[in-house]
């Protein structure tokens, strides 16, 4: 595995993993069925800051094995979050599991945070650094994601049935 000692190797790995996630977002789903908080970015920067992000998760974790010259336990965090960060797309766009999506997005927030606070500890500062950013982006979209709620489609209104006048067994006259 030389290839993964190599920030192109890791620029692969997170362009899959991107891609995964990517074919599961359903944007007309995204724009149409959602009711988003206020404070909800644009949709079009999510596509800029994840590309920034998973540039800096790769180098960090080239710069990680390089400087450490061996794999070390932030890197199978990462990896966990990857796998978890991208299932997540799939619970939450394709199939729209929200509960699940839910905890998946804060447990994906959480190994984030995991790799890191090990990318600082194993690595170079710069390592921790360039994954503080992806940190901070997740606890900020855990906040968004628990705060999105599904829209109940106003085309087809729930019908309740309310006669006008009781049937006509039962009409009371009173001025006949």
């Amino acid at each position: 595995m030389v290839w993964l000692d190599d920030p192109i190797g890791w620029g692969a790995i997170v362009t899959v993993s991107a891609l995964l996630g990517g074919m599961a977002v359903d944007r007309d789903f995204y724009k149409k069925q959602l009711e988003k908080p206020r404070w909800s970015p644009p949709p079009f920067l999510f596509r800029i800051v994840w590309s920034v992000l998973y540039a800096c998760q790769a180098l960090a974790t080239y710069f990680l094995i390089h400087n450490a010259q061996r794999w070390v336990p932030g890197v199978w965090v990462y990896i966990a979050y990857l796998v978890v960060s991208t299932a997540w797309n799939w619970a939450f766009f394709r199939f729209q599991l929200f509960a699940l999506a839910k905890l998946m997005i804060i447990v994906s927030a959480g190994l984030s945070i995991g790799a890191t606070v090990l990318y600082w500890e194993e690595g170079p500062f710069y390592c921790g650094l360039l994954m503080l950013f992806t940190s901070i982006w997740m606890v900020f979209a855990s906040y968004l994601n628990l705060s999105v709620k599904k829209r109940v489609p106003s085309s087809s209104p729930a019908k309740v049935s309310t006669p006008t006048e009781p049937p006509s067994s039962i009409k009371l006259r009173i001025f006949s």
